[in-house]
């Protein structure tokens, strides 16, 4: 079964709009379940517009769940294997398009709002974490050299390749309009 069917097979959507499933994954050797949530206010844009959120996991691409399960296996702290991703909470995957040009319209965006490990705090992905967390250096160096994705923007920096194919690296002042709506989440472009 792919991420995809398992993440819809294990769907629950509840009272209040929000939705919650669970994907299992291997690190290590060994098999752990994480809970992944998906706030009412991550699909709003969906349901205003008619879709279901089963609609909403349809139309996101399998690359997208693909990355989440590599991001689940990744290692969370390379000096302790028995630290693991027990829970995600995501604030966007696919979404009806505007006109405009966002990865999500065509299913290939990913937004996490925090990652709770199974020991340890949970890591907020908001200017509330005043630098970006160790994990999330090595995650997007990791997936950007291994051309998973093509952009990461976040709170704390915004990675992009220009025109010309150059990586561009740059801070999150949160003074564009792209580096605003990043102060609160991260988000990864899958690679087409």
């Amino acid at each position: 079964m792919s991420a995809k069917e398992e993440i819809i097979k294990n769907l629950t959507v509840l009272a209040d709009n929000s939705c919650t499933s669970k994907l299992n994954f291997i690190y290590y050797d060994i098999i752990h379940e994480c809970k992944i949530e998906f706030p009412a206010s991550s699909w709003e844009k969906a349901r205003l517009a008619g879709y279901t959120f089963d609609q909403v996991l349809e139309n996101t691409k399998d690359g997208t769940f693909n990355l989440l399960l590599w991001i689940l296996r990744f290692d969370f702290n390379e000096n302790d294997h028995t630290i693991f991703i027990k829970k995600i909470i995501l604030s966007s995957l696919w979404r009806p398009s505007t006109g405009g040009t966002s990865p999500h319209e065509d299913g290939r965006g990913l937004d996490i709002i925090a990652i709770q490990p199974n020991i340890g705090k949970e890591i907020v992905c908001s200017t509330v974490t005043k630098s970006e967390p160790g994990y999330f250096v090595k995650l997007r160096t990791n997936a950007l050299s291994q051309g998973l994705i093509t952009q990461f923007f976040s709170p704390w920096t915004m990675y992009y390749y220009n025109k010309e194919g150059q990586l561009i690296e740059e801070p999150n002042r949160g003074i564009t309009d792209n580096e605003k709506i990043h102060l609160n989440h991260v988000h990864f472009t899958i690679s087409k």
